[in-house]
């Protein structure tokens, strides 16, 4: 009887993991949460199992976002910064655009299950606390490229991150680790989903396009602490930074941003 039950038990999660992944299939493809006999179809199961396995859609399209998550660290591991410490601006910007050109991979590839989540999210905290544990680990993956970036300052200059700090909040006194914090929530913010969401369906932009534009905001970002070290001036002999612009209107447009 123990082995019969075992039996049913493992049946049980791999017709569920089935169902799951049809459905993350189906909303890949239609961006709807898709009907019961649709799923069954496409997992190979009977209507009647669909529902026995979930009770409600909302429990069938948090496993999905569960899923999909999951496969996303599989097939998109967070880049590790190449280089040891002490590398020059326009490798520190190379390694930016590797970094959002991740992130825009994981925004495109997770999209119509992501819009649903959101959609659910307002009713549902498991799919709250979940969305919140997946920034929390988006924000250490970033804190650990930070850390990266901002140990590549000169020996005996003051620490970068203090530097894009005090040119932000007017030389306030913060302590070290405070003025990591704000580095840190301003990033996440620029390279976050909503943010993406925003650039690409708000503004229309394309996925060039939008990369191109969460980049130069980061050199904005971190490039202010070569500005505030040098009195506020830009320096005459800054490094010129392209990041490709994509024009519309004429082709081979392109933005230079010019930081140290």
């Amino acid at each position: 009887e123990s082995a019969n039950a075992d039996g049913r038990h493992a049946r049980q999660i791999s017709s569920r993991a089935a169902v799951a992944q049809a459905a993350l299939e189906l909303v890949r493809e239609t961006g709807e949460l898709p009907s019961a006999d649709a799923i069954a179809e496409r997992a190979g199961v009977s209507r009647r199992s669909v529902f026995r396995l979930f009770d409600d859609r909302e429990a069938l399209l948090r496993s999905v976002v569960e899923l999909m998550q999951r496969q996303v660290l599989d097939r998109f591991p967070p880049p590790a910064p190449r280089g040891e410490p002490g590398q020059p601006w326009t490798h520190r910007v190379g390694e930016l655009r590797r970094l959002v050109a991740h992130r825009a991979s994981i925004y495109e590839d997770v999209r119509p299950v992501r819009r649903l989540a959101e959609q659910l999210k307002t009713r549902d905290r498991l799919v709250r606390e979940h969305m919140a544990r997946s920034r929390e680990l988006d924000r250490s993956h970033l804190a650990a490229f930070l850390s990266w970036f901002f140990d590549q300052a000169e020996p005996n200059a003051q620490p970068l991150c203090e530097r894009v700090d005090e040119a932000a909040f007017a030389g306030g006194a913060r302590s070290a680790d405070s003025s990591r914090r704000a580095v840190l929530d301003a990033v996440q913010l620029v390279i976050s989903w909503n943010a993406w969401e925003y650039l690409r369906f708000d503004l229309g932009q394309s996925r060039e396009e939008a990369e191109a534009s969460v980049v130069r905001t980061l050199v904005a970002i971190l490039g202010a602490g070569g500005r505030i070290a040098a009195g506020g001036m830009m320096p005459a002999a800054a490094l010129p930074i392209t990041v490709p612009v994509p024009d519309r209107g004429r082709v081979g447009a392109r933005a230079l941003v010019r930081a140290d």
